[in-house]
C-alpha cells in the first residue's frame, strides 16, 4: 500500500536558526525583560502559569481549612491550643523560603505548597468559628470582587502603581488599627470599619498587583506574582468575612 500523506505536515527550521530562537526564548526570561516587554507567546504562558498555581493554592487553602473546620479537628484544637501558633509561625518562615528560593525550581514548589498548607491551617482556624451560610456568602462575594478587578486590570491601560502611597498608607493604617484593638474590647462600629477599611485596601492592592506583576516582574519570577496575588485573595476574603460576620451579629 502506498504511504498517504499525513493530513497535517510538521515543517522544520534549519539548526542554526532553532538555535537562534532557542537563544531568544532564553533571553524572555532575564530579570532584565518584564512580562510586558516579553512576546505575546511568553507573555502568555506566565499569565497562565500564575493564575493556574493561584487556582491550586486557593483550592488547596480551601480543602486545608475545611479539614481543620472539621469537628473532631476543632474538639483537638480546645486541647492542643497551643498549635494555633504553629501556623502563624510556619507562615512566616515558609513566605521566607519561597522568596529565597523563588526562581530555584523544584525548591520554589515545594515551598510555596508548604506556605499555601500553612495559610489554609491559619484560616481554618479563623473560619471553624464562623456559620457556614456566612462562610460561603464571604467566598462568592471574593471571588466575584477578585474576577472582576483582575479582568479590569488585564484590558485598561490605566497606570495603577500610583496607587502605591495610598495602599501603603491605608496598610499601615490597618496594622495600626489591629494592634489597637489587642488592647481594648470589642467594639462593633470599629470592627466593621476597620473590615472596610480592609476590604477598600485589598482590593487596591488586587488592581496594583495586577499590574505590577506584568510591568516590574520578568517571567521567570511568577512564583513571586503568585504570593503577591494568594495574600490579596487571602485578605480580601478576611475582610469581607468579618464585614458579613459583623452585619450577622449586629
Amino acid at each position: 500500500m502506498p504511504d498517504a500523506p499525513p493530513p497535517y505536515t510538521y515543517q522544520t527550521l534549519p539548526q542554526d536558526e532553532e538555535a537562534q530562537l532557542a537563544a531568544d526564548d532564553r533571553d524572555q526570561f532575564k530579570f532584565g525583560i518584564t512580562v510586558e516587554q516579553s512576546d505575546p507567546e511568553v507573555r502568555a504562558m506566565f499569565i497562565r502559569k500564575v493564575y493556574t498555581v493561584l487556582f491550586l493554592q486557593l483550592l488547596g487553602t480551601a480543602l486545608v481549612a475545611a479539614a481543620m473546620a472539621s469537628t473532631g479537628a476543632v474538639a483537638w484544637l480546645q486541647t492542643h491550643s497551643w498549635f494555633v501558633f504553629v501556623p502563624l509561625v510556619g507562615s512566616l518562615a515558609s513566605l521566607g523560603l519561597v522568596y529565597w528560593k523563588s526562581t530555584s525550581h523544584p525548591w520554589n514548589l515545594l515551598f510555596l505548597g508548604l506556605f499555601t498548607t500553612m495559610e489554609g491551617l491559619s484560616l481554618g482556624i479563623i473560619v471553624s468559628m464562623v456559620e457556614r451560610a456566612v462562610l460561603l456568602k464571604a467566598v462568592f462575594l471574593t471571588t466575584f470582587l477578585f474576577a472582576g478587578l483582575t479582568l479590569f486590570t488585564l484590558q485598561t491601560r490605566y497606570n495603577f502603581a500610583s496607587l502605591h502611597a495610598a495602599l501603603y498608607y491605608g496598610l499601615m493604617l490597618l496594622v495600626g488599627a489591629g494592634l489597637v484593638q489587642l488592647f481594648f474590647p470589642y467594639h462593633h462600629a470599629f470592627e466593621l470599619a476597620y473590615s472596610v477599611v480592609g476590604c477598600a485596601v485589598f482590593s487596591g492592592y488586587i488592581l496594583y498587583d495586577t499590574y505590577l506583576i506584568q510591568q516590574r516582574l520578568s517571567p521567570d519570577a511568577w512564583v513571586l506574582a503568585n504570593v503577591s496575588l494568594y495574600l490579596d485573595v487571602i485578605n480580601l476574603f478576611l475582610s469581607v468575612l468579618r464585614i458579613l460576620n459583623s452585619s450577622d451579629d449586629s
